[in-house]
């Protein structure tokens, strides 16, 4: 996979500025999927300086997790956890986010975080 000059935040001061993902429709969108699965919204973190991406959190089967979309291109992951990022795959969310994002997905399962929804 080929990934776009600055996907980590970083550029060059020569380069352009690079585009911003619009915040809100993300949270929009997360919000109507998770509902529609009988989730809940439960947080929702703008990008940092410290990072390049904004963040979902929400409860799904009485678990929490977390959705992901790089700041500046449309590249979305799910994660169970923060901080030492666990990736996962969600299957029924992947699809509901593909017409809007390019998910990125897990390669190797993890038998134990496998979601049955």
């Amino acid at each position: 996979m080929n990934l776009p000059k600055g996907i980590t935040g970083f550029h060059s001061g020569n380069d352009n500025e690079l585009p911003l993902m619009d915040s809100f429709q993300f949270k929009q969108l997360s919000h109507t999927f998770v509902r529609e699965l009988g989730g809940e919204l439960v947080g929702f973190s703008e990008h940092s300086s410290n990072r390049n991406y904004y963040t979902v959190e929400y409860m799904l089967s009485g678990k929490s997790y977390s959705v992901l979309l790089n700041c500046h291109y449309p590249f979305l992951a799910f994660a169970l956890t923060l901080g030492n990022i666990t990736f996962l795959d969600i299957p029924v969310l992947s699809a509901k986010y593909q017409p809007y994002y390019t998910v990125l997905q897990r390669i190797i399962w993890i038998h134990q975080y496998r979601l049955n929804i």
